[in-house]
Parts: C-alpha cells; structure tokens; sequence
C-alpha cells in the first residue's frame, strides 16, 4: 500500500511539473516586451486580392491566440485594399501586446523605382531606429526585398509565388536564414494542374505569362511544366507584358494572346498575373467561352466569380491565420525566424461557375457540386455554399 502511494505520489508529481515545464515554454502565449508593445511593420510590391486576405487571415489567427481584441464582425467587414486595412487594425485592434506601427507601411504599387526607394527607406529604419521587432513581407516583391543580410529584423514572408524559386529563401523546409521565415507550399500549384485535368482530361493546356525570370516564377511555370510532362500533355506556351504599371499594355498582351490560344489548346491555366482583376479578367475571359475552353484560375475564388470556369480556394483563413499567427508568437517570444518550419498546406475547395459551365458545355460530375463553393458571374450574384464548407 505504502509504495502504492509513493508510485501515485512521484505519478502525481511528474504531471505537476510536466504542466509547469508546459505553461513555461508556451511560445504562442500573449506577452508583452518588457511592459511595451511589440511594433509590427508591413511591406507589399502593391495591392493584390491575395494579400488582403492573407493578412486578413493573420490577424484573425492572433485574435485566436489573445494577441489582440476585434469586434465579432471583423471577419465580414470589407476593405477595399491592404493600407486600410492595416489602418484599421491600428485604430481597432486593442491590444496590450501589439502594434500595427501605421508609419512602417510600404507599398511600391507594382512601380518598380517606388519599390527600390521602400527598400532602401525600410532597411536604413531597421538599423538606424531599430524601432520594428518584426515585419510582415507580403508576396514576391517584399520577400526578395527584405529576405536579405542588410539587417537583422524578423522578415515573415507570405504569400510568395515560390519562396525558393524566386531565390527568397534556401530551401521549403527552413529558411537558411537566422531572421528570415517564408511560408512554402512547394507542390501547390502541381495540385492545381493535376486536379484541372482529372477533372477535364484536357491534351493541350495553355499559358500565358510573361518569359522573364519573374514572370515564370509568378505564372508558376516550372510546376506547369513538370506536372505536363509526367502527365503526357503538351504545353501551349504564349508570352504577355506583365512585370509593368501600364495596365492597358499588360491587357492588350494577354487579350491577344487568348485570342491566340483559344484555337490552340483545349484547357487553359490562368496563371498570377495583375489583369487577373474585375474591370478585366471577364472580357479576357471571352475567348475561351466562344471556343467552349475550360478555363483554371491559379489564384483562388475571385477569378471564379469573374468569370473563371474552376480554381482552388485560398484555404481556410482560421487555419491559415492560426499558422501565420503561431510563427510570428514564437518569434516574438525569441525564437530565431530561421528555426521554424515553413511547409504548410491548408485545406482547399474547389470554385465553380455556373454560368461559364453552361456557356462551354461543361457538365461538372456530382461529386464536383457537392464539394464546390458554386458562384454565377451574374451582377450582383452570391457564392452559394456546397458541402465543404
């Protein structure tokens, strides 16, 4: 009896410290710096539907975590662009912990002499005033910008095309770099692709995207490329103006070539580029509807709703923020950037048009409308949710 208790008693005892060793190292706990608040900063190449999201999605994965307080109807408010919403969670966000420092805000606006002069403005800011503890590098542009030895503060870089193809970081598993974390995804858009053509079973599928290294990284051309050949399907390759803030250029250069395509090829991957947009993507989009060619939006639900026959969604925002969210605790807690893993795949879900699949004579098998957030690209239409969601 006497050991019994002695056993339940060291039992009992090990438990009590295992707790406190695990309320000790909780490193996506709230706490503060010193008695001050952490300065968080922002930087994007310009305003992108993705990136609205995403720092959307990181935001609420820290009011998960208790980091900061918003009101309930945070996730169903509209921001037209990232700055305003950046400024609103300064202004609303009430936190004893953080701060949304409403100065230390770059955006290049796709101006590539706007973009040099952030760089250079942030980085002299982070070494002479040493008043940031860690920035938030949206996409491609901001990665490649802050992702580098010219200083020291934490650099979490979201939404990059392809972090390790666009030479942000060394590897998908860890950065290769003490203050530097890039979320990867490696094989997502070989996903997309594959899906495309189970679902399509095309034997030609089109691209179009801008031939310089940028343009292939953005356009995720490789993946493209790769997925084709294991599946034994020809690549139609057309080349557009991207990289420019000439909107009407970058236009002009994809209309003709989906006037191009669209007799070419019998599925067509719509690949990152800036006329992916309200005001554009519908016309550009025509073409393929008079040839009845299935089209794929590689960048989510927007494109859907714009006329997009499929694509994948964005993911979940509570996981994907949760994600965000715990990487940049733990680095606010001490823990070097370099030293977290980066790999992360969300759950997704299909997007379907309705209306582009009866303009193409595209029957969807059940399984797909069940499973799909089903749009019509009529004005004023609402998404209406299948099964997965």
């Amino acid at each position: 009896m006497r050991r019994g208790l002695i056993v339940l008693a060291t039992a009992l005892a090990l438990v009590l410290s295992c707790g406190a060793r695990a309320s000790k190292t909780d490193l996506t706990a709230p706490l503060t710096k010193n008695g001050a608040k952490w300065r968080i900063g922002y930087m994007e190449g310009g305003v992108y539907g993705n990136y609205l999201w995403n720092l959307r999605a990181l935001a609420l994965g820290l009011r998960k975590l208790g980091w900061i307080e918003t009101p309930a109807e945070f996730e169903r408010m509209h921001f037209r662009d990232e700055k305003e919403l950046w400024e609103w969670l300064g202004a609303n966000a009430a936190s004893r912990y953080l701060e949304f420092v409403q100065d230390a805000f770059w955006s290049a606006g796709w101006d590539k002499e706007r973009r040099a002069v952030n760089k250079e403005e942030a980085i002299v800011r982070f070494n002479r005033d040493r008043d940031l503890d860690a920035v938030v590098a949206m996409g491609t542009w901001a990665g490649q910008d802050l992702a580098n030895d010219l200083h020291t503060v934490p650099v979490l870089v979201l939404q990059s095309g392809n972090a390790v193809q666009s030479g942000i970081v060394k590897g998908a598993a860890y950065s290769g770099s003490p203050h530097v974390f890039a979320h990867c995804d490696p094989d997502r858009y070989k996903r997309q692709v594959r899906l495309f053509h189970n679902l399509v079973g095309f034997k030609k599928l089109g691209v179009a995207f801008e031939d310089t290294p940028h343009g292939r990284v953005y356009a995720a051309v490789d993946d493209v490329r790769d997925v084709c050949r294991q599946l034994g399907v020809e690549v139609v390759e057309c080349h557009t103006v991207t990289n420019t803030t000439d909107l009407s250029q970058a236009v002009e250069s994809y209309r003709a070539c989906h006037e191009r395509l669209a007799g070419q090829v019998d599925a067509m991957y719509i690949t990152n580029s800036i006329v992916v947009k309200a005001e554009t993507l519908p016309g550009l989009l025509e073409p393929f509807k008079a040839a009845k060619v299935p089209t794929f939006a590689q960048t989510g639900f927007d494109a859907v709703r714009w006329g997009a026959l499929l694509s994948i969604s964005q993911g979940d925002p509570r996981s994907t923020g949760m994600f965000y969210a715990r990487t940049l605790s733990q680095v606010l807690h001490g823990v070097p950037a370099g030293d977290l893993p980066q790999v992360f795949e969300d759950t997704s879900h299909f997007g379907l048009n309705l209306d582009t699949a009866k303009a193409i004579g595209f029957d969807p098998p059940a399984g797909l409308l069940v499973a799909a957030e089903v749009v019509s690209s009529s004005p004023g239409s609402s998404p209406e949710s299948g099964a997965a969601r």
